[in-house]
């Protein structure tokens, strides 16, 4: 059984010359990524406006309610109108979230056609050595798994990038303008958020690591033991295949189990540190507002931009994964669409069709090696007339098949030439 080393390698996080060719993808698409950007943006805009629609109802109507009790009525009519401001911008951003989430899993689902198409169409034109060197189940895994974590970047993490980062630092931008000196309290604790992140990323790069080579091992396991099946029935080996399966499923398991591991530290860790900007907010808040410098609708909108800023974080840290996994993907994937192992076609092809076929067959000093200079056939020179019939015998692993391959072109002579007619095999389409 042969193992995959290729998904041992990650990555870079971005790699400025792989998201050029995987934009390629994207191009026949234009005016659903075009549109599904405003859609985000429009409602990441959206989401800043609600925590201001209830600073100025807390600093407006019931600030004058408390303060005058017959202006009640008129509070009570202005509370209404906010209260249906909040709720239509509500309404407006499930809509555009909505659509955007439809767009994008239309897209991404998009992509990942054309994508495997192509890598489709991309193996069937390989030659035989490149198989003789990759096990079919890596391949799988090539057009199935690291496709799809090509989706998830091509669909979502592009735009949900910018769009996080443009969050963040909106949220900054408001909170220094609503309050430059708290602002800079609660900023204390964002050493402490970035040292949780830059942990989880380095955790998660590893743990990310042992699942694409647990994946790649288990297919590649898979594929190789069910196509052999008949030889392991034979040879009454259907124990120790399992025994194999098994270790790698368990391998593949505690792989897995690691990834969420790491999520599920990663996520309270968060939360315990906006716990303590919640904590700083309402130790410093209290003496702003006691001192006259904040008002009770800021202190609120403080902490309501406190938890939307959290979200973002959150995502750009899930989304340094996915990065990460698109580009290796990426990199795994391309390297198996530029592989050039194909058999050549010459400029001006001869054509079967174009004329009769004699069958005069003849090879010239022909050597042959399926992997580097461990020949199969060393300068090997034989003719088959037209209408000859001729035997082939010999041990396994003399070369009858090797020879058959060789004369329908499956495999290229290293050294020597084949004449079919006359012409050399390789003039042939």
């Amino acid at each position: 059984m042969r193992d995959d080393t290729e998904s041992d390698v990650l990555g870079k996080v971005y790699d400025a010359r792989l998201v050029r060719r995987l934009v390629r993808y994207l191009r026949p698409y234009v005016g659903l990524v075009v549109f599904s950007a405003f859609a985000l943006l429009s409602f990441v805009a959206l989401d800043l406006v609600r925590p201001d629609i209830i600073r100025r109802a807390v600093d407006g109507p019931i600030a004058r309610a408390l303060a005058d009790p017959s202006s009640r009525e008129a509070a009570l009519g202005d509370l209404l109108r906010l209260a249906l401001e909040f709720l239509g911008v509500v309404v407006l951003v499930l809509l555009l979230r909505g659509t955007h989430m439809w767009v994008v899993e239309y897209l991404g689902q998009r992509v990942m056609v054309d994508l495997r198409r192509e890598i489709f169409a991309r193996i069937q034109r390989l030659s035989l050595r490149y198989f003789d060197r990759h096990p079919v189940g890596t391949l799988v895994t090539r057009v199935i798994s690291d496709v799809e974590a090509l989706y998830q970047v091509l669909s979502t993490g592009f735009v949900a990038i910018l769009a996080d980062l443009v969050k963040v630092l909106a949220i900054v931008g408001i909170l220094l303008y609503l309050n430059a000196g708290l602002a800079l309290w609660l900023f204390v604790t964002f050493p402490l958020l970035f040292l949780c992140s830059f942990r989880f990323r380095r955790r998660a790069r590893q743990a990310y690591r042992d699942v694409r080579r647990e994946i790649a091992r288990t297919n590649a396991y898979l594929q190789e033991a069910i196509t052999g099946v008949r030889v392991t029935q034979a040879f009454g080996q259907e124990e120790k295949a399992k025994r194999g399966f098994f270790e790698r499923s368990e391998d593949l398991f505690g792989a897995h189990v690691r990834t969420v591991f790491e999520f599920a530290s990663f996520f309270p860790q968060v939360e315990f540190v906006f716990a303590i900007a919640q904590g700083l907010l309402i130790w410093v808040g209290a003496e702003y507002i006691v001192g006259g410098t904040l008002t009770p609708g800021q202190f609120i909108e403080f902490w309501f931009f406190i938890n939307l800023v959290s979200e973002p974080i959150r995502d750009l840290t899930e989304q340094y994964n996915v990065m990460q996994a698109a580009m290796a993907g990426s990199e795994r994937i391309f390297k198996v669409l530029d592989t050039e192992e194909l058999v050549p076609n010459p400029p001006a092809p001869h054509r079967l069709g174009d004329g009769p076929l004699r069958g005069d067959i003849r090879f010239e000093n022909v050597w042959f090696a399926y992997e580097d200079e461990r020949w199969v056939l060393k300068d090997l020179s034989f003719h088959v007339a037209p209408g000859e019939s001729v035997a082939l015998v010999g041990a396994t692993g003399a070369g009858k098949t090797s020879i058959t391959s060789l004369l329908s072109r499956l495999y290229d002579v290293n050294r020597g030439r084949i004449l079919i007619d006359g012409r050399d095999l390789r003039e042939y389409d």
